[in-house]
């Protein structure tokens, strides 16, 4: 019994969570011989700025669940040696 009370705990609470959130959904050119990308999030909080991740993707696409607020992200690729390109400029993003 307790373990199915877990079980339920954890679904509501992952539930809960989706309905919170929201999708950034990214698309970009691709760029000849990236291997791989990779996009540092960040939260703007009142007058803080709030690291959120690092992440990686093999494709010029991506997406992550954010709850609403105030985001910049900034993108670079990674070329087939494993060596990475220059950032790109922060990008603004409002998650409503």
């Amino acid at each position: 019994m307790k373990l199915i009370a877990v079980v339920l705990l954890i679904l509501l609470s992952h539930m809960a969570y989706s309905q919170d959130s929201r999708w950034i959904d990214l698309e970009w050119e691709p760029v000849a011989e990236a291997r791989q990308y990779e996009i540092e999030l960040f939260q703007n909080e009142g007058d803080k700025v709030l690291p959120r991740g690092k992440y990686k993707t093999d494709s010029a696409q991506w997406s992550h669940a954010v709850p609403p607020g105030k985001y910049f992200l900034r993108l670079r690729s990674i070329d087939t040696r494993g060596v990475p390109g220059e950032w790109s400029s922060n990008i603004p993003l409002k998650v409503r």
